[in-house]
């Protein structure tokens, strides 16, 4: 899905009615395009003086981890406070994104989706191996930031450079990578026994 505007909507309708509610959707893969259009729409809810929430709503395959820093960068200089609610599939570069929110959580069927970093080699020789030498800093990078905003054992999540790594939305609550699942109903507080009268 390369076209990150809503069908049947004009991206001018979609952003004012996003703009009104403090509501932004990453529903595609992380590229240059969805990646302006979240930074600027972060950067234009951020001048808000009443500091009200961002809510984003991710749902995404990943993308191009430059684009990715990009809106992670602007995501932890915000001013105003961000809710990051992820829902479906969280892949790649997207569960990044969810914890650079001030607070995150996910509804009881989301899922996260961690694994080794890819590049694309198809060029000189010497040109590729720059290029993997930065991917290697690149995933260093992503690797200290993922592990500083969670308590995700180191050992475990290493686990995602052989394979990949799928979470349940109980297990990222239990590993600290959010706070609350949503549509898990509340438990029920016991009843208090009434006092026998003497």
């Amino acid at each position: 899905m390369k076209n990150y505007e809503p069908r049947g909507q004009a991206r001018g309708c979609h952003n004012t009615v996003n703009k009104r509610s403090r509501i932004v959707y990453l529903f595609d893969e992380i590229n240059e395009e969805t990646s302006l259009d979240v930074v600027s729409e972060l950067m234009e809810m951020d001048t808000d003086k009443k500091r009200r929430p961002i809510r984003i709503f991710i749902s995404s395959p990943g993308g191009d981890c430059g684009y990715g820093f990009a809106i992670i960068d602007v995501l932890i200089n915000l001013t105003c406070p961000t809710i990051g609610i992820g829902v479906g599939d969280l892949c790649s570069m997207a569960p990044a994104i969810l914890i650079a929110c001030t607070s995150r959580c996910m509804t009881e069927h989301a899922q996260i989706m961690l694994h080794p970093i890819t590049v694309g080699t198809g060029d000189y020789v010497k040109f590729a191996k720059s290029r993997v030498m930065n991917a290697e800093t690149v995933e260093k990078m992503y690797d200290e930031f993922f592990l500083k905003r969670t308590s995700i054992p180191k050992k475990f999540y290493m686990r995602a450079k052989d394979k990949e790594l799928w979470l349940s939305a109980d297990e990222a609550l239990k590993y600290g990578i959010i706070q609350k699942v949503i549509g898990r109903p509340e438990p029920k507080k016991a009843k208090k026994c009434k006092e026998e009268k003497a």
